[in-house]
């Protein structure tokens, strides 16, 4: 059975009309194209209307056929899974993701192991159990001609760490040319991501002249609420940076200013990590 009967099928037998059906997840005249099939289901779209329904995502799998189409939807259904869960923090979603993998067929199903492996180990921060082979797998997967996605550019963002502070700096200018002076709070956060990761490795490696672009980068986007948090991490790092070229107390001052801000908001392990940081690299 294809997508399209399949959801129809469903839909039907909870006695729901196609408005009732697609709520305001998509539009019911394009969702009825694609009962007919004359259009696709994105993979958003798709778990977006059977988590609303309260259908099984692997249950739905097990009634569509095993055509090769129908294969790689499944795959990007699970690839979609997998990414929400990581973002979400959750190894238990990504394992139990694991089990399910393992107990049916698809096109690439040991490199969508190793991508739960690897977003397994940065949740739990346990990096040495990441193999090359590993590295290689993410960067086929998600450094492709995809690269500027927004979902590659966030897992980006996690798995710079992994490489070198050369690579990283020729792909973050890459990407941050790319996205100069956007709108769109999501690349800008992006944007701000990349930002501290680069400060924080500028600080490590004691390429401080490199900074500065990222820094101008940074300041060309707004502080607002959404913002607001990843400004304060770069102002922290801008702060370090500038009390290790002049160190006079105000900047240092400002460090513990931020550090305690996210302490009495709640993020005490996180301002744990920053004051450690700060006291590993002030005065080096």
């Amino acid at each position: 059975m294809t997508i399209g009967k399949l959801l129809k099928k469903h839909r039907i037998s909870q006695g729901k009309t196609q408005q009732e059906w697609v709520h305001n997840i998509i539009s019911r005249s394009f969702y009825g194209k694609v009962e007919r099939e004359v259009h696709q289901i994105n993979v958003e779209d798709l778990l977006n209307l059977l988590h609303y329904n309260n259908i099984s995502v692997f249950h739905f799998f097990s009634e569509l056929n095993d055509q090769d189409n129908i294969l790689n939807q499944k795959e990007n259904i699970i690839r979609k899974m997998i990414i929400d869960a990581y973002y979400k923090n959750s190894t238990s979603a990504l394992s139990k993701i694991k089990e399910k993998i393992e107990n049916i067929e698809l096109p690439n199903k040991n490199e969508l192991l190793i991508i739960i492996k690897v977003f397994t180990v940065l949740i739990n921060k346990k990096y040495s159990y990441i193999t090359e082979n590993d590295k290689k797998v993410i960067m086929n997967t998600f450094f492709n001609e995809n690269f500027f996605e927004k979902d590659n550019l966030k897992i980006y963002c996690n798995f710079m760490r992994f490489y070198s502070f050369e690579n990283n700096l020729f792909m973050t200018k890459r990407i941050i040319n790319r996205l100069d002076n956007t709108q769109d709070i999501q690349q800008q956060i992006i944007i701000l991501s990349i930002t501290i990761n680069m400060l924080g490795f500028c600080i490590e490696k004691n390429h401080y002249q490199e900074a500065d672009f990222f820094i101008k980068a940074a300041d060309k986007i707004i502080t607002d609420p959404k913002t607001f948090f990843y400004k304060s991490v770069i102002t922290l790092f801008k702060n370090i940076i500038y009390y290790r070229s002049n160190p006079q107390t105000c900047y240092l001052d400002n460090c513990k200013l931020i550090i305690k801000l996210f302490k009495i908001n709640g993020m005490s392990e996180y301002s744990n990590e920053l004051n450690a940081f700060l006291t590993s690299y002030i005065g080096k």
